[in-house]
């Protein structure tokens, strides 16, 4: 019996194994870079311990029980479902998070600092855009711009929101824009993939905005002088 508690257990270590592998190759880490990582090994080896201890457990508590031949076989056989459905779970949570999210990081930081100050309808719009793109992993948000205008519908006001994006794409320097409305949290496409340079709907809005950036450094210019006024300029 030791010896099957033993290759079960090296069973499910090289499945776990080979199992982060694949979620390692699928986040562009190479099978060779991975299995050199000493961390690695931590997650099999925790499931492997943890099958072990709740094997233990079960039998200190249960003791005896005619379905059960060997309770450090169970435990393991627990440990490894536990393991896989942990998996599946945070596998969909972060699905779900790109999806609404996207996959670049200061894109991701733009959207989920949106949700978190109350301005759902951004992250939204965007889920819509990336819906609508071939390659939404290549998609790489750079900002946007949102407009509101109140409407009526029958006799209730409510609030359309404009929400103006800018992107590229990787591989491709090109800076593109588009344009989802969203009223009531169900979002509209009206532009997609248009050139920043050349749209007549972007122009407007783009001078609009450098007109507001000019004001507010007009207002802070006594407050922390030229030289720090001049640092900003460059950062746009």
């Amino acid at each position: 019996m030791l010896m099957r508690i033993f290759r079960r257990a090296i069973f499910y270590f090289i499945l776990v194994l080979a199992v982060m592998l694949l979620q390692a190759y699928s986040m562009g880490v190479g099978p060779i870079e991975a299995l050199t990582g000493g961390y690695f090994y931590i997650i099999p080896t925790g499931v492997i311990l943890a099958g072990l201890l709740l094997g233990l457990f079960s039998y200190l508590f249960i003791q005896y029980s005619k379905r059960i031949k060997s309770f450090f076989l169970f435990g393991l056989n627990m440990g490894f479902l536990l393991f896989i459905l942990l998996l599946v779970f945070l596998w969909i949570q972060n699905w779900r998070a790109h999806r609404r999210y996207g996959y670049g990081s200061p894109g991701w930081s733009i959207l989920k600092d949106a949700d978190e100050r109350g301005f759902r309808y951004v992250a939204t719009g965007f889920e819509c855009l990336q819906s609508k793109v071939t390659s939404p992993r290549n998609l790489h948000l750079k900002s946007y711009v949102t407009r509101k205008r109140d409407t009526l519908i029958g006799n209730a006001k409510c609030t359309i929101h404009d929400i103006f994006y800018t992107y590229s794409f990787k591989g491709d320097k090109t800076r593109y824009f588009s344009k989802v409305s969203v009223l009531n949290d169900k979002p509209v496409l009206s532009i997609l993939n248009a050139l920043t340079d050349t749209s007549r709907e972007y122009n407007p809005m783009k001078y609009e905005r450098s007109a507001e950036l000019k004001a507010a450094e007009d207002s802070l210019r006594p407050l922390v002088g030229d030289d720090f006024i001049e640092f900003l300029e460059s950062c746009y």
